[in-house]
């Protein structure tokens, strides 16, 4: 378990240095998306700290999940061209930070588990990423798909998004199932988070080639 937690912080750490790297090679929605893996790995290391010294960190993770999903948001907003002409991603989040600060003071609270949160965001970026694959398809119908980096950034959202989506909403499910083997579904997160990180490293480090290539 701890050797996939240190893969995982190595995964985190790699995306992020790769997206700073690049930073001045990328278009404005790959840019904010970025910034949001940074934003992760800040994150990341505030929560150890927090943890060791109060024993908890939910409510630090409860806010990084509202701020997440801003970010997210405004990645597709400047990714789809629907979006960026009428600021359709900023009113999302905009609307789904203000139900997630709902949730939290009304719902649930700020110390446990966002997972009502969580849900809704994870049906959102799935939603809005299968609708960002119909804009492409529909306004480059001679793109290569696989030499465009944010096909791949969106495959990687979808991949992370819809498996997050089945184990928060089945989550009760998996706790009573397993019984006293809760780490396997830990240990599964991990590994999901490093593949998605990867993914991201993938995407960074290759990003000048896939830019030329989507021309």
């Amino acid at each position: 378990m701890n050797i996939a937690y240190i893969i995982y912080y190595m995964s985190l750490t790699a995306a992020s240095f790769l997206s700073i790297y690049r930073f001045k090679k990328l278009d404005i929605a790959s840019k904010i998306f970025g910034l949001s893996i940074l934003f992760s790995f800040v994150i990341e290391i505030i929560s150890y700290y927090v943890a060791k010294k109060y024993h908890t960190n939910e409510a630090l993770y409860a806010i990084y999940e509202l701020v997440a999903f801003g970010l997210t948001s405004l990645y597709f907003n400047y990714s789809v061209d629907v979006f960026k002409k009428n600021n359709i991603g900023i009113y999302i989040g905009i609307g789904g930070i203000c139900l997630g600060l709902i949730n939290i003071f009304f719902v649930q609270h700020i110390s446990s588990q966002n997972s009502f949160f969580l849900l809704f965001e994870g049906v959102m970026v799935i939603g809005m990423s299968l609708f960002a694959f119909s804009r492409l398809l529909l306004n480059n119908e001679s793109l290569h798909l696989y030499s465009y980096p944010h096909f791949w950034l969106l495959c990687i959202l979808t991949f992370f998004w819809s498996i997050t989506f089945l184990n928060w909403g089945l989550y009760s499910y998996f706790l009573i199932t397993l019984k006293n083997r809760n780490w396997i579904i830990d240990l599964f997160i991990i590994i999901v988070n490093i593949i998605t990180y990867v993914g991201f490293s993938c995407v960074f480090l290759l990003y000048p080639k896939l830019q030329h290539g989507s021309k």
